[in-house]
This record gives C-alpha cells, structure tokens and sequence, in this order.
C-alpha cells in the first residue's frame, strides 16, 4: 500500500473520521487544506471514492474492520464492549447489504 502522506491523510479521515486540522498535525502538513488536498488527489489516483461521505459508528466500524483492525483496538478507540460494536456493525451490514463478518480486506 502506497504510504504517501496523501495516503495516511486519506484512510485516518475513511477510518477514524478525524477533523483535516487534526489529520495535518498528525500526517506532517502546515495546515488542514493541504491534509485535504493531499487526501483528495490519493483518492483521485487511486480510483477512490471521494468525497467521502458521513458515516455512522456503525460504519465506521464496519470499515474498521474491512482494514484489519481488531476488535480489541476498536473497543479501546471508541470505549465500549466489543460485543456492542459487533452488533452495531452487524446490524449497519444488514441495513446497506453488505457480507457479514466483515473480515475480507478491500
């Protein structure tokens, strides 16, 4: 996986939803128009969807764990009990027709 700064810029704001300020502190940009900018031409290159749309816990989640993180880190980042965020994932699968469990990388 390309690990450009427009790369990670691009899957903190897909994973974790973060605000562009706090990506272009975290990332190495001057300021959060560069951090967006960075992450709009990745999407851009790589075939992408952009821009990115909002996105429930469910979804997030959902997403999460499309990209290999665990659920152990998911519990500890959003301090709930893994077994409610399964069942919010699973429950946001089924609602959007997607395959669950949703561990098949993308």
């Amino acid at each position: 996986m390309d690990r450009s700064l427009g790369c990670t810029a691009y899957m903190e704001r897909l994973l974790w939803r973060k605000p562009w300020t706090e990506i272009a502190k975290a990332v190495g940009y001057s300021d959060h128009s560069g951090a967006r900018k960075g992450a709009m031409r990745y999407a851009a290159s790589h075939g992408l969807p952009w821009p990115l749309r909002p996105e429930t816990l469910g979804g997030k989640i959902y997403s999460c764990r499309r990209y290999g993180v665990s659920w152990l880190y998911l519990s500890r980042h959003y301090d709930r009990p893994i077994r409610n965020l399964q069942v919010l994932s699973y429950k946001w699968a089924r609602r959007n027709d997607r395959e669950w469990p949703p561990n098949q990388p993308l």
